[in-house]
Order: structure tokens, then sequence, then C-alpha cells
């Protein structure tokens, strides 16, 4: 027998595929509501299902095998036209898959995996289509089944067998998957020996075949055909192990499955690695690159050819270790987007409407801190969007539109950002309503709200505690949503932006950090004191003379080819005096933030570097002008400008 396995290690590795396998349940049962014909979005489904089902099998957790099990025999009456995908039908599968993401959060987390049977009961008697008839007549069969089983031994039981196991080349744990299979085979024979070893396998060596001796006993036969049904197996086969393998009964043969264009492509090899570690990484990678900038800027002020060329050889490769450890940390938009479609559906489906929910750039990648951070900001503005945004179909129909309502969600790269835009074609923001609320919450008076432009009323949504709906739902009125909003966004280092048109709709803009780790920076001088730029906001540099400097009204411009630019000097901005110089050049760098443009004077331009970026304090957080801080080659310490701020973004 096989000494004893502790399939804990492996939970980890359940929980993700289970997820993700959940993940594309969820997404196809929406489609299929409006695609109620189209077969293909079964088949995916019920590939999922099956998969979730095998791994649960061998994981032994039974509650989750039962259920999916119960799922699966739902999704093979769709597929075979014994039940249609009605609404009834779609609210029991969603149940299931609710009460599966559940029991995989309680694998997570530890903990006991609450029973169900009540759901199986119902998923068995929606897939029965007739309800009794069909489901007796199954179980009958394996009853009669069972017990031929138990009088009959199995063929062969006797006989020394060998089974043969080739995982699919995208297996990225063999090791955990030949552990399961022997397990497996332990319950319904005396394992001999395996090729490779319980001793290889243990140390997690790299392989694609694995080879079990054993002496089979009564259920062998269900068991290679449940380990045929394993993910990440390709090829199974059962045979004596004194004949050619060639001669073997074939229990799964992947030649058999529909050829793949990427089958012949090479595959990466990769390796699943905590989020910790990658932090903990970033952090050394960080501390290098200061010390980096320590090394070149000693070895600048030395003439040593030999420092110099050390210098520069590790400043070529700490610049590509870092680049490679923050892309990395990189993950796709749609890693966060994925979570939405079914919490659009559902809270659309409380209240009565139809909302159809498209994503677009869902390819773009932002940093893991990132992405984390603005799962709850987008929630909250879908919540918004569906609750106060879109219309009762009656009302739409009222207005000529149509009566699925549509809510958007764009992503697109700008310069050094990303720019979201969540928007819906509901009935818009209704200013006066805002205004209404404000004054009898005491907000703002009446002549505040009669003199407030609609970009001052629109910044009242995002106070706590502000709410325009008079009646609390499990959607809204509370209060709580817009104001998390922005604060998530902010100290992202990003800006939230809302436009509105009555009875058009309400779009919402994030502007987001792809990073916010180490970023290229322009380091410039005001008053002896250094400060950083986000090389992504700056367009370029120059120097005007005093004579091209002129002034319009209160405000000095510079005309650069054509282009009109006002100036805003850093030393006024951040209320120190003018230098006393006689110099009349001024250097300025050349700025841009979304629409807006200008010419930002400064004292020196210092030269272009890589920086770590270091929050602030909280006291600090809210200095206009200030995003954060930074440690220089010198050792000293310099400020990052937040251009946004600075031209009144």
């Amino acid at each position: 027998m096989p000494k004893e396995i502790d399939l804990s290690k492996y939970s980890k590795l359940f929980v993700t595929e289970s997820r993700e396998n959940l993940r594309t349940l969820n997404e196809t049962m929406i489609k299929l509501e409006t695609k109620p014909k189209d077969k293909s979005l079964v088949e995916v489904m019920f590939r999922a299902c099956h998969t979730i089902k095998g791994m649960a099998g061998m994981m032994n957790f039974k509650v989750i095998t039962d259920l999916a099990h119960a799922l699966e025999d739902l999704l093979n009456a769709i597929r075979d036209d014994v039940v249609k995908p009605t609404e009834d039908v779609a609210e029991t599968i969603f149940k299931g898959l609710d009460a599966l993401e559940g029991m995989v959060a309680s694998v997570e987390n530890g903990e006991d995996i609450d029973e169900t049977s009540g759901l199986v009961v119902e998923l068995r008697a929606a897939a029965s289509g007739k309800p009794g008839k069909k489901r007796k007549k199954k179980r009958s069969e394996l009853v009669a089944a069972k017990e031929k089983a138990d009088k009959e031994p199995e063929p062969g039981a006797t006989r020394v067998s060998s089974v043969y196991v080739k995982f699919g080349r995208r297996c990225a744990f063999p090791s955990a998957r030949a552990f399961v299979i022997l397990k497996e085979l332990g319950k319904v024979a005396n394992i001999v020996s395996s090729v490779p070893s319980e001793d290889e396998i243990d140390m997690e060596h790299v392989f694609e075949e694995f080879t079990v001796t054993l002496e089979p006993e009564k259920g062998f036969d269900e068991v290679t055909s449940r380990i045929a049904a394993m993910p990440d197996t390709d090829e199974v086969r059962v045979g004596s192990p004194d004949k050619p393998r060639n001669d073997w009964t074939v229990v799964l043969d992947g030649t058999a499955r529909p050829a793949k264009a990427i089958v012949d492509a090479p595959v990466a090899q990769t390796v699943k690695v905590g989020m910790d570690k990658l932090d903990e990484l970033l952090d050394d990678v960080s501390e290098l690159v200061i010390a980096r900038s320590r090394l070149v800027e000693r070895a600048t002020s030395h003439e040593d050819s030999s420092l110099d060329e050390i210098s520069t050889h590790i400043d070529k490769l700490t610049s590509e270790i870092q680049a490679k450890v923050l892309g990395i940390r990189m993950i796709q938009l749609e890693a966060v987007m994925a979570r939405f479609p079914r919490m659009v559906r559902d809270i659309a489906k409380n209240q009565g409407k139809q909302v159809e929910f498209i994503v677009d750039g869902g390819n773009i990648e932002l940093d893991r801190t990132v992405i984390d951070r603005i799962n709850d900001p987008i929630m909250h503005i879908l919540r918004n969007c569906v609750d106060h945004g879109i219309e009762p179909e009656g009302e739409r129909a009222e207005t000529g539109k149509r009566k699925r309502g549509l809510i958007r969600i764009v992503a697109s790269k700008q310069q050094d950002h990303v720019l979201i835009e969540i928007s819906d074609d509901g009935r818009g923001i209704d200013y006066e309503g805002i205004k209404r609320k404000a004054v009898s919450k005491g907000l703002i008076t009446q002549d505040q709200g009669d003199s407030m432009l609609a970009r001052d009323l629109l910044d009242l949504l995002f106070r706590s505690g502000f709410s325009t709906k008079d009646d609390v739902s499990e959607v809204s009125g509370r209060g709580v949503g817009l104001d998390v909003v922005r604060k998530n966004v902010e100290e992202l280092g990003g800006s939230v932006m809302i436009s509105s048109s009555e009875g058009a709709g309400t779009t919402f803009s994030l502007w987001l950090p792809f990073t916010l780790a180490i970023i290229d920076a322009m380091l410039i001088s005001i008053a002896d004191q250094t400060y950083a730029v986000p090389m992504g906001v700056i367009a370029e540099s120059h120097r005007f003379d005093s004579g091209e400097i002129k002034q319009i009204r209160t405000r000095e411009i510079v005309q650069l080819r054509g282009e009109v630019l006002p100036v805003i000097r850093m030393r006024a901005f951040f209320g120190i005096p003018e230098a006393s110089d006689d110099d009349d050049k001024m250097s300025v760098l050349v700025v841009q933030s979304r629409e807006r443009r200008a010419a930002l004077a400064v004292d020196d331009l210092m030269g272009h570097q890589q920086i770590v970026v270091k929050s602030l304090d909280n006291r600090l957080r809210r200095v206009r002008g200030i995003s954060g801080g930074t440690i220089l080659g010198s050792g000293k310490i310099a400020l990052i400008l937040d251009v946004d701020s600075i031209l009144g973004a």
C-alpha cells in the first residue's frame, strides 16, 4: 500500500483551479441566458463542471463532488434537450454555483464544508424534466449494477496489472496529480511499485509519464475511469506488465481528441508563487535600484575606468532585473472584470431590469497592488449604474430607449496611466435632486446650492453618508459607495471624474497608474531642493528667454510652436520667494495631464533617473502638488510632484 499522502498541500491548487472553472461557469451561464439554443455554451459549462467534480474527487471532498455531479446532470439534461434553460432552471444553476463558491472558500479557509443535500435534490429534480420517472429508472439501473458488482468479482482481480498515465504538456504539478492517482488506486488495489517511485514524486521531479504496478480488487475499473476524467491526464492504459504497452487496454487516448492549433506550440513551464514572496522580491529590487544609483553617482565623481565599467554593468543588470520583476507582478485587468457580470446580472434581476454588460480592454495589464485595490471602486460604481442609472423597462420605453439597458467598461492606455471608463445609458444625474438632498441634510444652504456649478454638485456625491436615495435597500441608500471610490483611487495616486447628461446616461472615469513601485522620472531643482517629475506626464523640456514670456491679464504665458501654454512658476506654487539672480533664461517642463498642458518653470533640470516610489505619511498625503517621495543615490530624499493637482485636475 502507498504511504499516507498529505493532500492538504494541494489545497491551494484545488482552490485556484476551481475558482477559474467557476468563473467560466458563471460567465458562460450569463451568455446562455441570452442564447439558450447555443449548445456550445452548454458544452463549455459541462467540461468546467466535470473538471471541478474530478478535482474534488481527487481531494476526497465528497460534498463538493455530489453537488458538482448534480449540476453536471442538469447540464447534461439541457444538452440532450430534456430540459430547457428557462429562467427557473438558470436560477437553480446559479444557486448551485454559489454553493460551490462557498465550499471552495471553506476549503481555502480550512473550514468544514457544509452539507447541501437539499440543493442536490433540487438540482436532480430540475434535471429530471418529468419528476420521478427518468430519475427512478436511472437509480434502479445503478442499484442493479451495484448488486451485480457486489456478487461478482472483478475480472482478473488476482492478477498483477499496470496502469500507465501520461500527463498533458500543460500539467503544472505532475507530482500532485501522481500522488492523488496513487491514493485513488490504493483504495481498490494493492500497490506493488511505481515509476517514478513515491520518493522521486515527493521530491517533485519533473516527469510526463507515470506507471503503477498493482494487484487490482473490486472497483478497479471505476477508479481507472475516474483517473481518465481527471484534469491534465492525456492518456490512460491498463494491461499486463508482461505485454507491450501498445497491447494494453486504452481507457483514454489523447490522440483521439480534436486537434487544436496550439498543440505543437512550445509550452512555457510555470511555477505558482505567493504574492508575499513577489512583494519581498520587489522590496529587495527597490533597494538594489537605490544602491545602483549611489554606485553610478560615485563612479561618475571618480576618474576610475574599472569602477566605471563595473557600475555600467551593474546598472544594466539592475535595469533588466527590475523590468522582469515588475513584469511578473503585472496582471491583466480582466482578472478584476470577470467578477462583475454575475453581480450586475443579479442586481438587475432583483430590481426587475434588463441590463447588457460589456467589457473592452480587459487585456491591459496593471500592477498587482493596483488590481487588488480597484475591485471595490469598480463594484460600487457598477452598483450605482444599475440602481441609480438604468431605468425600469416601462420608463425606458416611454423615452424611446430599448428595454435592455447598457453598462459598458472601457479600459485604455493614456501616457503613464490607465483610463477606465464605466458608463451607462440610463437617466443621467438629477442635479436638482442632488441640490435638494444636500440642502435637506444641511450640507449646503439654498443660496449656495443655487450658485453651485454642475461639477460642484457632482462633488457632493463623493461625500461620506450622502445618498440621493430616500429608501435603503441591499444595493444603495446608506451613503456608502462613491466616497469609498474616491478614497481608494486617490490612495493609488489616481483620480475620479464624473460626466453626465440628463436622459443619456453617466460616465465614471478612473485614472490609475500602471504601477506603484518604480518609475522613470526627471529630477528638477526648485530653491536648492530636488524634486522628481514622472516621465509619463512630461511632453518635453525647453528654455525660454525672458522676452518670450508674455502676460495676459494676470496670467503668464509662452508660445511653443504656435501653441499657447500657461506658465506655472513652481517657486510661487510652493510659496517660495523668486530667485534674485539675473539669469534671463527660464527652464521649463512642458507637462500634460489629460487635456491640460502647461509649462512648469523650475530652477534647473538635473537629468533622468529611475526612482523607487515611497508613500508619504497620512498627514502629508493631502499636500497639494506632492504625490510621494523617493530616496536618491546620494541618500537624500526627493519629493515627487503631482502634476494632476498642480494643473488643477
